[in-house]
């Protein structure tokens, strides 16, 4: 298990209740098997999850109601799918990746950690930072919907 933290400087005001939901484990795994097309449905999430039918039921509920599933109904089955919100808003934070990505090394140098920029990992920017007497590397986060969409 793994806790997402977004910087409120990355999102927009509008996002932030999504970006609270998406960084609990279970509704961003959810979220990633229905855009990755390997759990379209109820059964098949609880499934991938390894969760009860129930808690998969209300994780997709949370989801839609936030607005990035869509329900597609089709006789009995119930199949879910990336709304046109969700990607719209991925593609809004992938256009302002660049300009974060120059804040938040601002930032970083400002509070005297000294960043550096070693590489970059699938949507992470990989830095060296300043650390009392030592330094390290962390994975900063450049799209907070990445991780669940990639």
């Amino acid at each position: 298990n793994r806790k997402v933290f977004t910087p409120l400087c990355m999102t927009e005001p509008s996002d932030t209740a999504i970006f609270s939901l998406l960084s609990e484990d279970v509704p961003r795994k959810a979220l990633r098997c229905v855009v990755l097309g390997s759990a379209p449905n109820q059964r098949s999430l609880a499934r991938k999850l390894r969760t009860y039918q129930q808690e998969a039921a209300l994780v997709l509920a949370k989801l839609v109601g936030a607005g990035l599933l869509e329900v597609r109904k089709a006789g009995r089955e119930v199949r879910y799918t990336p709304s046109v919100k969700l990607l719209a808003m991925a593609e809004a934070y992938e256009k302002r990746e660049p300009d974060f990505r120059a804040r938040l090394l601002s930032a970083l140098d400002t509070d005297g950690v000294a960043p550096r920029v070693v590489g970059r990992k699938a949507c992470a920017l990989l830095v060296e930072v300043d650390r009392g007497e030592s330094r390290v590397l962390v994975a900063l986060q450049m799209n907070p919907l990445c991780d669940v969409l990639r």
